[in-house]
Order: C-alpha cells, then structure tokens, then sequence
C-alpha cells in the first residue's frame, strides 16, 4: 500500500520553508507521494493571495510536491475550526491518505496529542468555565485559553498563544472527531522560520516575502528566499506593478455596506443573510459607518477587544460575496455530501497517484471544472460550495483584470498545470 503524505497549505508565496517542509514530510513518513490540500485565491485571514491559485500550485509541485488540491473558499478563508474542519475532510474522504504532516510551535506530540484528546471531548467543567469566560466579554481564543489555563495549566494555555500551534490542534481534533486513520506527524517551527532548524539553509517567511515585495525595491535580494518559479512570477508581479492589496476591495466593501444600511433591518430579521463571523454587535457597527474608508481603513473602525482582526477581515470579505450563514450551514450540515477534490496542478510521473485517488475517494476528484456540474445530480450542498468557488475566482479576476490588466481564466475555462 502506498503511502501518501497529506499537507495543508496556503503557499502564500511557495518558498524554500515549504519545500524544505514537503521534503521532510516525505522523509519522516517514508512516503511515496505528497499531497498538498491548498487555499485558493483569498487566504485564511480574509486577504488576496499575491498570486492566483494556479501559479502557487506549479511552483509547488516544480518543486516536488505531486499534486495540489484546492480548499474551497467557503473552508479556506474560515476559522482555525472551518479551515481545519474542510482541509481534514477532504483528505479523510480520499480514503488513501496515511499522514498529515503539519508545523507546530510545540513538537511535543505528547502533550500535543493530550490537549487536542481534551479539547475533542470538551467535558462539562470545561464547557461551563468556557461559556463564562466568554459571557465576561473575551473572545473565543482568549476565553479558551483561560480556559484551559484554569483547567489544565499554564504548560497547556501556552500552547494556544500562537497561531500555528492552534492550528496544529484543530487538525488533530478534526481527525480524532472523524476517528480518522490518518496518522498527524508535527515539524517544529521556530519564530517565523518553517522548521528553522538550520538558518544557512535561507528560509524566509511568506509574510516577509509580502513585506518585501510591497515596500522594497529590489526583487533580486529574494532570489535565493525562493524557488526559481516563485521567483519568476513574484519578478512578473514587482516589475509590472501589479502586487494586490486587500484595499482593491473597498469600493465593493462600501457598496454592501450601503445596501445593508438601505435595508433598516434589525438583526434578528436578516442574521441568516449575513456571514457567520458578523454577530449583532458587529452589524451594528457596520450600519454606523457613516462616510467611504479604505478595506483597511473599515477593520480598523470595528475592531474591539471581542473580534480578532482576522475575523473582521473575513467577515468583510464573506459580506462582499454573500456568504450568509444559511449557505455556511447547507455545506456544514451535509458536509459527506458538500465537498469534492479539485486539482489545481500535479506531476506527470504521479499519475499512479491520481489513479490511487480515483480508485479509492468518497467524493468526487474534478479534473476538468466545465464537466463538474453538482445541481444536475440535484447535489444542492455541493453547488452551494462550487458556486462560492467559481464567484471568488470571478472577483479575484475582475480585480486582477481592473487594477493591473491581467487577464486571467475564469473558473470554469481553467486547466490543471502538469508539471
């Protein structure tokens, strides 16, 4: 039996940390292929990946990785809970998946494997002290980690001060949940270094890559930051002045917030119609915007102690496309039945993996996206999930194509990259 390395991913660039993290998952798992499960074009805190889905993906797999599947977006720009809840689906239901390998602050799978036991079970002690900690006003993460703080102790609170650490939990309560067989396998990660064990070999974060990109002027200090195809398209991106910004999606932000405001509704009478992360206090604060800010400029107008930034940004993002909570909760409550594997990109001598995959999956692998057609199977929780797909690709388009001239292929005219 084949074994097959599974990884969650944003590669927002693909840099020399994530190949160094494919090479390794390899490595630990003794696996014969990887496959990386990745965010389309909007990222898990609500923003505009630098480049498309389908450039991140070749760079990825020129690299080593042997097929990329996209996150849908509904999963993709969720919570910690949402993005791990798709990712971990998705590659259960492939039915040949053996292990996630995943970085984490803490590589002691131990204690690791003990609080994701905790949190999958959430006892009545645990369940009481964090319902009052989040009716004291603290937002679910700080409220959790009192929480656990109080419950388990400091060794335990600690692990959930960083963010990959907490997304390292959700994976595996996500697999304990579906009393997965996939096997999680933890690489350490330091700082803001992927696994930096040994700084000569010139990781470099994404979020600096980003930084770097929009206030430096020279690309080429990067060149050794990144693989040869990253670099090739991030000096297409710095040389044509196209790099995106969320603040691309102010005018659209205005608008809905406009037609929210037209409305007069109470919040009660349209919850369902609004995305999950926008609560009542939120919506109530949108309405009270009273003149045109920046995308930016609109985070910062609602923030507060209750609402990570990362929430706001998605709900603004979700408000722009109509994600309501009705369609959230189609997909979620028929989650079997919602999602599908659609490959961004894979390599010519891994076509044993894609035939593997199709022998073996629960749900539909998508090679051609024209030819996946949901609502004619009258399969209306996958439509709901595709028609979010196609939609975000239309708006990450339009503002390609708007601000920069980039024409790009819309969802359903796009092809798989073989590498």
């Amino acid at each position: 039996m084949s074994r097959i390395a599974g990884l969650i991913t944003e590669y927002n660039p693909f840099h020399n940390g994530h190949r160094y993290h494919a090479e390794m998952a390899k490595e630990l798992t003794k696996a014969d292929y990887t496959l990386s499960i990745m965010s389309g074009n909007f990222l898990q805190r609500g923003s505009i990946a630098v480049l498309d889905k389908y450039k991140r993906a070749e760079s990825a797999v020129s690299e080593g990785v042997d097929c990329v599947i996209e996150l849908p977006f509904l999963f993709a720009t969720g919570s910690a809970d949402d993005f791990s809840f798709g990712a971990c689906h998705i590659l259960n239901s492939l039915n040949s998946i053996t292990h996630l390998v995943f970085g984490a602050e803490c590589d002691d799978t131990a204690k690791m494997t003990h609080l994701a036991a905790f949190l999958t079970d959430e006892n009545d002690d645990y369940k009481t002290l964090l319902n009052e900690k989040l009716k004291s006003g603290l937002s679910y993460p700080k409220a959790r980690e009192k929480a656990i703080d109080k419950l388990m102790g400091k060794e335990y609170s600690d692990i959930l001060l960083t963010p990959n650490n907490i997304l390292a939990l959700s994976y595996m309560i996500q697999l304990n949940r579906m009393n997965s067989s996939i096997k999680p396998v933890i690489i350490k990660r330091i700082g803001s270094y992927h696994d930096l064990r040994d700084k000569t070999r010139g990781f470099m974060s994404a979020e600096a890559i980003r930084n770097h990109l929009n206030k430096e002027n020279d690309i080429y200090s990067l060149k050794n930051k990144v693989p040869d195809k990253t670099f090739e398209y991030l000096c297409y991106l710095k040389e044509n002045s196209c790099i995106s910004n969320d603040n691309l999606l102010s005018d659209m932000l205005y608008i809905k917030i406009l037609e929210l405001k037209s409305k007069n509704k109470a919040y009660e009478e349209i919850k369902d119609s609004l995305p999950v992360e926008i609560d009542k206090d939120l919506y109530n604060k949108l309405l009270n915007i009273r003149e045109y800010m920046t995308f930016d400029e609109t985070i910062e107008a609602l923030v507060s102690k209750n609402y990570t930034l990362s929430r706001i940004r998605r709900g603004l993002l979700h408000l722009i496309l109509d994600i309501t909570r009705a369609k959230h909760k189609k997909v979620f409550d028929d989650i079997d039945n919602s999602i599908y594997a659609s490959i961004l990109s894979f390599r010519k001598e891994s076509s044993a993996l894609l035939k593997l995959m199709k022998d073996t999956s629960d749900i539909p692998i998508i090679n051609k996206r024209a030819d996946f057609n949901p609502a004619k199977e009258e399969n209306f929780s996958a439509k709901v999930l595709r028609d979010m797909d196609i939609t975000s690709t239309d708006l990450y388009n339009y503002i390609m194509k708007k601000n920069f001239g980039i024409t790009l292929p819309s969802e359903l005219s796009s092809n798989i990259k073989i590498v």
